[in-house]
């Protein structure tokens, strides 16, 4: 499927040129954007690069509900997957190792709403 939408993570061929060309000016990891698609309650999460593919999500669960993280890869294949079901406070590193990509979407949020950030990892 050639990309159709930002909001669902994909890029057409052509805006993937123009994200390469953005990475290679851009310091070690470049936030192109964060999408909130809820209205309220939405889970405001950080993500930190520690290294070459390898990353840290934080965020706080104030409300006890199911948190999901999804980390996509730039063509929108699904790289790893996991549900909180705790409340508080939750740091977590990811190791991106496997994947070939240098484009990820990462969403957090609960079945009602959730949060998408973008980013380039050196």
């Amino acid at each position: 499927m050639a990309g159709v939408c930002m909001q669902n993570g994909w890029l057409a061929p052509q805006q993937r040129v123009a994200w390469a060309n953005y990475h290679k000016t851009q310091p070690s990891v470049a936030l192109i954007d964060s999408l909130n698609t809820s209205r309220t309650s939405q889970v405001d999460f950080q993500v930190q690069t520690i290294s070459h593919r390898h990353l840290r999500i934080s965020f706080n669960n104030r409300s006890g509900r199911s948190i999901f993280v999804k980390i996509y890869d730039v063509i929108g294949n699904l790289i790893q997957h996991e549900k909180i079901d705790r409340k508080g406070k939750f740091k977590k590193e990811y190791d991106l190792s496997d994947a070939s990509s240098d484009f990820y979407v990462i969403e957090v949020g609960d079945e009602q709403y959730s949060t998408v950030k973008r980013l380039f990892p050196n």
